[in-house]
């Protein structure tokens, strides 16, 4: 059943493409009001609340986080304020009509260290390079390899330690995994998310998670 689910048909895209319109809507709203003072559980308590007046629910728990938190995967909101020259992480994903959907943006307030546009410029040129391999019939492992391989070449391969993406469908993690180990190929009709990311401890960190659908001939990114 996880291989048969791991492709999409026609209506379950819809589906899907439905529940990412609502979370970009709240993702926009919720970037209006990310400013310094305002603490990381705020703002995820605020995401839930947008998504279920909207008729959806939270995927998962939101995942903000601000500064050196931002070097944490999966850093659990805290009362942490946000502070001006900084940023922010929000991972955020609704499930709408059985389909679930996910999505990290950075926020930058103020004047930004140049260390963090360093990483986030990488980061976006190591999703590019991933999302230019990604056809029918490729390799999955090279897609992870093309952002993993790029990251590594810059000096930050030690940074990166979790994989490329994952399926997102009536799960927001199922099948593929977008893995160096994964020995499959893309086909037609599977959705999945490439997140390539640098967390850099006493620092913090950049991720940027789009959805993708691969099509007959390439691939589609949803979430832009």
């Amino acid at each position: 059943v996880e291989n048969i689910r791991a492709v999409k048909d026609h209506h379950e895209i819809k589906l899907i493409r439905d529940s990412i319109r609502l979370t970009k809507q709240v993702v926009d709203k919720i970037t209006g009001l990310v400013r310094p003072g305002v603490s990381e559980e705020s703002l995820a308590n605020r995401i839930e609340q947008e998504f279920i007046v909207r008729g959806a629910k939270p995927a998962f728990e939101p995942i903000i986080s601000t500064g050196v938190n931002c070097s944490k995967p999966h850093a659990r909101p805290s009362q942490l304020k946000i502070q001006n020259n900084s940023f922010v992480m929000l991972d955020v994903g609704c499930s709408l009509s059985g389909y679930n959907s996910d999505i990290t943006r950075m926020v930058l307030l103020g004047k930004i260290r140049e260390k963090f546009k360093t990483i986030y410029n990488i980061v976006c040129e190591s999703q590019k390079l991933a999302i230019d391999k990604i056809r029918p019939g490729t390799a999955i492992s090279e897609i992870d390899a093309a952002a993993r391989g790029y990251i590594d070449k810059k000096g930050y391969g030690k940074n990166f330690g979790h994989s490329l993406g994952h399926g997102v469908g009536m799960e927001v993690h199922e099948k593929p995994t977008i893995s160096q180990l994964n020995d499959g190929v893309l086909r037609p009709g599977m959705v999945f998310t490439v997140e390539p990311a640098i967390y850099i401890p006493c620092f913090g960190g950049v991720r940027i998670e789009d959805m993708v659908l691969v099509t007959a001939v390439g691939c589609e990114v949803l979430t832009r």
